[in-house]
């Protein structure tokens, strides 16, 4: 593989080397494992994530939200559990080939045991360490020391792996709506709820859209703009990877669709705790409308990996749809369970792991770039 970004007129970019204090520095420098320097506010934030986590769980118990017997009672349901958790597993490593299929997008030929691999070990970190550094992060120390010659791009997939995933979940419940919208609209919260994740949906293909068209490729304000980014070169290689992507539409539809069919998985084993915490509530219909959503809240940082916000946005989704809203909060807890022992593998896999003490430079054809 070449070291640079062909250009337009069969130029090429040359592979940055590390800058200082530049972002490829800090990606190829110590084991995401070494805990960085950090300042005061930093140092806070976690134990706050955490303080608030503790107040929205204390809220949930004084409202009688937060039913530990039927929690119990529903941890004695191994063949649902076990059934639940094996889809997870599925759905784990869906992921993985979706995100190897972004990067054969970008020429970079990762193996998919070791794109599996990685994706793994990432959701261990997001969800042993939250707030000390995201999964994603560690995905792209991992793929960059393993492709230094295309490092930006590497990382650049991760991002947009992200980013499809999060709309192929805001679609999925979009559609589930669309499917009962005569019992969605009944509720103003349900409204409102519909109307947010349609907004999602828009700006998400809107972003889609541009990247495809290649908004910003040549204009003076886009290139005034990315000039004055503190990595800007770094930056540029990103955003070219971005408009590649963009002119790859299968590649997107594809990965996409994987994505869709996961989140699709995911609501049924959601539907599968259900049925293990209790007496159903809600219709498997529209388990669709509020496990997509409450999922994607889950995503928000304000807590350590979610915790206490999914299950409050689930409780709510619950209540305002009929249900019981402390099986919403059970169901939710019991994902977050499923998300541990799935990240105990990832464990495991991390302590394998061992960055190569050479990274060997990527031999697959640098696609057609783009004009800078």
């Amino acid at each position: 593989m070449s070291e640079g970004v062909v250009g337009e007129r069969g130029g090429a970019d040359p592979a940055p080397g590390p800058e200082p204090g530049g972002a490829a520095h800090g990606a190829e420098g110590a084991d995401p494992a070494a805990a960085p320097r950090r300042g005061l506010a930093s140092r806070l934030l976690l134990p706050l994530k955490l303080g608030l986590a503790a107040a929205l769980f204390a809220w949930l118990w004084r409202r009688g939200a937060l039913d530990l017997g039927a929690l119990r009672g529903a941890l004695g349901r191994w063949d649902l559990l076990c059934a639940a958790l094996g889809l997870g597993a599925v759905n784990l490593t869906a992921s993985a080939v979706r995100w190897q299929l972004l990067l054969r997008g970008e020429g970079i030929d990762l193996p998919l045991s070791l794109a599996v691999r990685l994706t793994w070990i990432g959701h261990f970190w997001n969800m042993v360490f939250p707030g000390a550094v995201s999964g994603d992060a560690v995905k792209m120390y991992y793929v960059g020391a393993e492709v230094p010659a295309r490092r930006e791009e590497a990382w650049t997939t991760v991002l947009a792996d992200r980013v499809i995933g999060l709309a192929a979940l805001v679609a999925l419940s979009t559609l589930a709506t669309l499917a009962s919208l005569e019992q969605v609209l009944a509720r103003p919260e349900l409204r409102r709820t519909f109307v947010t994740m349609l907004a999602l949906l828009a700006v998400m293909a809107g972003g889609g859209a541009a990247l495809a068209l290649g908004v910003g490729r040549r204009t003076p304000l886009a290139d005034g703009l990315r000039a004055r980014l503190p990595f800007a070169q770094s930056a540029r290689r990103g955003y070219h990877a971005l408009l590649r992507l963009g002119r790859r539409p299968r590649v997107v539809l594809l990965a996409f669709t994987i994505s869709f069919v996961a989140h699709g998985s995911a609501v049924f084993v959601a539907y599968l705790l259900g049925q293990a915490v209790g007496e159903a509530s809600l219709g498997p219909g529209q388990y669709g409308v509020v496990v997509p959503v409450a999922l994607f809240s889950n995503a928000i940082p304000i807590t350590p990996g979610g915790i206490g916000v999914g299950e409050q946005v689930l409780g709510r989704l619950f209540a305002w749809s009929g249900g019981l809203e402390a099986q919403g909060v059970a169901i939710m807890l019991l994902f977050r369970l499923q998300f541990f022992a799935l990240a105990a593998v990832g464990a495991v896999l991390y302590a394998l792991h061992r960055r190569p003490a050479a990274a060997p430079s990527p031999k697959s054809p640098v696609p057609p770039g783009l004009p800078s």
